[in-house]
């Protein structure tokens, strides 16, 4: 407390010392304001007295200037100085009296000639012009009026007086009053100053208090403000740091914004290329063939043009796809793509529809080349362009493609057509040059519509075939020589209820490239195993069954685990099971062949390569393969006794499996003359209509037991 005392008292030195300087400034205040009404009262005596003096003071020191013989130009500075003061009037009195003129009037008169300078003379013509009164009037003045006057000599240029100018002061009432009100004034500071004094002396204490307090106050409220301002400044300091941080915020939102709009413009656009573009080969999609398909038909049929559609399909093209996988396949169809592209023009489109199918659309041609020979040569063109060997991942692979064609509209008259006939017309073509041995060229026909109709009809019955149980199983003995029956050979066969039984040659094809054979297989394979494996332990002779593989059913990822649960299931000897699979099957994939097929042997199923030599299998890969049997195909056993080409590979082929130490099987035997020569070449196991027709299962049963009787 005592700290904060002596602090409020240092604080407040200023005050004390105002307190010792007051008395002194008021009795300053009270000297300065006694002067003032001092000299506002001497001055009021001067103008009292002026009338009384013989010379006023102002007057008289100009005067005597004059008088004392003062230059004419310092007599004209007086004359006009004098004119400017409104207390004063001028008149000019000559010494030559006339009772007719003014004085002023006649001294220019008489004595003009003899004026001191031109300039003194207009000075006094002017006077004149404005003189109204007379000396009596100078002399005497008007009741109720006080004068003062004083009077000049005038004198020429050679010192002689030539008359004087008289000056009259009026004093009017007016005067008066403002000296009583300058009494009063005085009279009213003094006063002021009395009472501050002493209520100074009186109240200095309270006041002192109060301006302590004031101070203080005017202190805390000083502190307060700086203490606000500081607080405002931090405010500030801390508004501006986020507005600071909110506006780097927004330029990183405004920037994010902007890379976003771009990103979502770069992904329409991606969006868009997508919709009509394919994402692997860049060529138009279905969506946009089939838009300018649509436009090409309304010009077709408006200009009377026609125009044509290729559709292409690669052969085979699977197989590679599954041996080399998916991104040698994707290499291969954008090698492709860009050979198509290479074989037509820029106003034609190529596009692809999916898979390894390629569709091409030729615009207008010239009127010299019908549209069907252009087609040709164009489709030429692409066929010879994928011919040529493709080097794809450092190994050369060779492709062959189908080629369907179709021009529309066929005619002026013929009725429209749409863009979805138009590729179904091409597609007809495309399978109709698979049908006729592929890489091949086929214009599109309309009983070709017929064959496909028919072949869409039987797909759409090969499948209610499975759940309707329309196929049954029919089985060919197989002969060791003399004629001991050791084996069957497993067959498929259908019974349409309206078409009766259907060529496993019709059917079989179209059942492996729709992958219902997968099902099919499967089914066979159980059948087979539960009609035969009770047959078994009844039939000793009975060595072996055997059920062809296809290719699809092969690659199938389960396809070993199927095998051994459904021997499993019927108790099947695993020894009594033979599968025979084609040299496709080993040539989709030759390493994953060979693994499923050591994983088959190790449970003891025998393996048989089905029509062997029809294919492009090599040598080494057949030294590789874990297979007991090689089968000889009926193409080279048919015309052994008239081709000699066939009767060598056939000899070969024997030769060979004895050499490998397989069994060698020929199939398709009818007469006895192959029999013979089979024979004679080491071929001891025959199979074929000249033993037996393939037979149902209670027939099997019959002649086994005719055999053994």
């Amino acid at each position: 407390m005592r700290t904060k005392h002596h602090s409020d008292k240092a604080a407040f030195t200023p005050f004390i010392r105002a307190k010792i300087l007051i008395p002194y400034v008021i009795s300053l205040v009270i000297i300065a304001s006694s002067v003032f009404a001092w000299f506002f009262q001497l001055q009021a005596v001067d103008y009292q007295t002026l009338g009384k003096l013989s010379r006023a003071k102002l007057v008289r020191s100009y005067a005597h200037e004059l008088q004392i013989g003062a230059t004419p130009a310092d007599t004209l500075s007086v004359l006009k100085t004098l004119s400017h003061l409104h207390q004063f009037d001028l008149f000019l009195v000559s010494n030559t009296a006339s009772a007719n003129k003014p004085d002023a009037q006649v001294m220019l008169e008489a004595h003009g000639e003899r004026a001191v300078s031109p300039e003194l003379m207009t000075f006094l013509q002017t006077v004149v012009g404005h003189e109204q009164q007379s000396t009596a009037h100078l002399i005497y003045g008007h009741q109720g009026q006080h004068y003062f006057a004083s009077s000049i000599a005038i004198q020429d240029m050679h010192g002689q007086p030539i008359g004087y100018i008289a000056f009259q002061m009026q004093v009017t009432e007016y005067v008066l009053e403002q000296q009583r009100l300058m009494n009063q004034y005085v009279f009213l500071i003094v006063l002021a100053t009395l009472i501050l004094m002493i209520f100074y002396y009186i109240y200095t204490g309270r006041i002192q208090i109060w301006l302590m307090s004031i101070y203080k106050n005017l202190q805390i409220e000083v502190s307060e403000r700086k203490a606000a301002e500081t607080k405002l400044e931090q405010q500030v300091a801390e508004r501006t740091a986020q507005l600071t941080q909110a506006n780097k915020a927004l330029q990183q939102d405004i920037e994010a914004r902007k890379e976003a709009e771009v990103a979502l413009k770069k992904a329409v656009v991606e969006i868009e290329s997508h919709a009509y573009y394919d994402v692997l080969t860049g060529l138009p999609n279905r969506y946009l063939i089939l838009d300018r398909l649509r436009q090409a038909t309304s010009d077709a049929q408006r200009n009377h043009r026609q125009r044509a559609v290729l559709f292409l399909d690669l052969d085979h093209f699977k197989s590679i796809n599954d041996s080399l996988g998916h991104s040698a396949g994707d290499e291969l169809l954008k090698s492709t793509a860009e050979r198509l592209k290479s074989c037509i023009r820029e106003e034609d489109t190529a596009a692809r529809l999916g898979g390894d199918e390629f569709v091409v659309l030729l615009s207008d041609v010239t009127h010299r080349t019908p549209i069907s020979v252009a087609a040709e040569i164009v489709a030429e063109k692409i066929k010879a362009s994928l011919n040529r060997t493709f080097m794809i991942e450092h190994t050369e692979l060779h492709i062959s493609t189908s080629i369907g064609i179709t021009v529309f509209p066929e005619s002026k008259n013929s009725p429209d057509i749409s863009e979805h006939d138009i590729l179904r017309q091409a597609d007809t073509a495309m399978y109709c040059a698979k049908e006729g041995g592929r890489n091949a060229i086929q214009f599109y026909l309309p009983e070709m519509q017929e064959a496909i109709v028919k072949r869409l009809n039987m797909e759409k019955d090969l499948r209610e075939a499975i759940d309707k149980d329309q196929f049954y199983l029919c089985f060919q003995p197989q002969i060791r020589h003399p004629e001991k029956i050791e084996g069957v050979e497993v067959l498929l066969r259908w019974k349409h209820p309206e078409r009766g039984d259907v060529s496993p040659a019709e059917f079989i094809p179209l059942a492996e490239e729709n992958g219902l054979i997968v099902k099919i297989g499967e089914w066979v394979l159980t059948q087979a195993i539960q009609d035969i494996a009770p047959l078994i332990e009844k039939i000793p002779n009975l060595i072996h069954v055997s059920i062809n593989v296809s290719a699809r059913q092969f690659q199938e990822p389960n396809f070993v685990d199927m095998v051994l649960s459904v021997i499993d299931r019927f108790h099947m000897p695993p020894q009594n099971l033979l599968l025979e699979i084609t040299e496709s099957v080993v040539m989709e994939d030759v390493s994953e062949t060979i693994e499923k097929l050591n994983d088959l042997k190790r449970k003891g199923i025998l393996i048989s390569m089905d029509d062997f030599g029809t294919g492009y299998s090599s040598l080494t890969y057949l030294k590789s393969l874990p297979i007991d049997e090689l089968k000889i195909d009926q193409a080279f056993v048919n015309d052994i006794e008239t081709d000699k080409n066939d009767a060598v590979l056939v000899e070969t082929i024997i030769s060979m499996a004895q050499h490998l130490g397989l069994d060698v099987i020929a199939e398709g035997v009818e007469t006895a003359t192959q029999v013979a020569f089979l024979h004679e070449r080491g071929c001891n196991r025959f199979q074929g209509y000249f033993f037996s027709r393939p037979l149902q299962l209670g027939a099997l049963v019959a002649l086994f037991d005719a055999a053994d009787g």
